[in-house]
C-alpha cells in the first residue's frame, strides 16, 4: 500500500481533468488495466494509445475496446514506435489521431468532459515521456492525485 511506481496508475489532475498513466504494453497488462478500471466511477475513459513497433495491437487494443463508452486518441511512442498505419481499422474507430504524443495528450483533455478519465498506455516509454511534461505543467496547473 506504500509502494509508488511511476507510471503504473499514476494519476494527475490536470486543470479539473483526471490524467492516469499506465505503462501496460501487452494484452496481459491490458486486461489488468480493464479490471483496475472497473473499480472507477466514471462516465467514459478517453484512452492514448501508444505502442512499440513489435507489440500486438489488435490483441492490446480489443481489451481496451471492452471497456463502456472507451474513446481511444492514437498517437506514436516516443521510442521504438511504430507507424500509426500498424493500428490499421482501429484509426477508423479512434477520437483522434496525432503522430505526437503531447499533441494526442492535449486532444485527450481537450476531449474529456466532466467526469471522464483520460489513460495513458501502451509504452512506457509514451507514459513516461508524458510524465516528465505533466510534472512540470505543461498542460497546465497539475496536482498528483493520492
Amino acid at each position: 500500500a506504500e509502494i509508488e511506481w511511476p507510471c503504473r496508475m499514476e494519476g494527475y489532475e490536470i486543470e479539473g481533468r483526471h490524467v492516469y498513466l499506465s505503462g501496460d504494453h501487452n494484452a496481459q497488462g491490458a486486461a489488468s488495466l480493464v479490471e483496475i478500471l472497473g473499480e472507477f466511477d466514471r462516465r467514459c475513459v478517453h484512452f492514448l494509445v501508444g505502442l512499440g513497433r513489435n507489440k500486438r495491437i489488435d490483441d492490446f487494443m480489443q481489451e481496451l475496446a471492452t471497456v463502456e463508452g472507451a474513446k481511444f486518441h492514437l498517437t506514436r511512442t516516443p521510442f521504438r514506435g511504430g507507424e500509426l498505419e500498424r493500428f490499421g481499422t482501429w484509426r477508423e474507430r479512434a477520437h483522434s489521431v496525432a503522430d505526437d504524443a503531447e499533441v494526442g495528450l492535449a486532444n485527450a483533455l481537450a476531449a474529456a468532459g466532466p467526469g471522464e478519465l483520460v489513460v495513458v498506455t501502451g509504452s512506457l516509454y509514451l507514459t513516461g515521456d508524458l510524465r516528465r511534461l505533466i510534472v512540470q505543467g505543461f498542460f497546465g496547473e497539475t496536482k498528483p492525485i493520492k
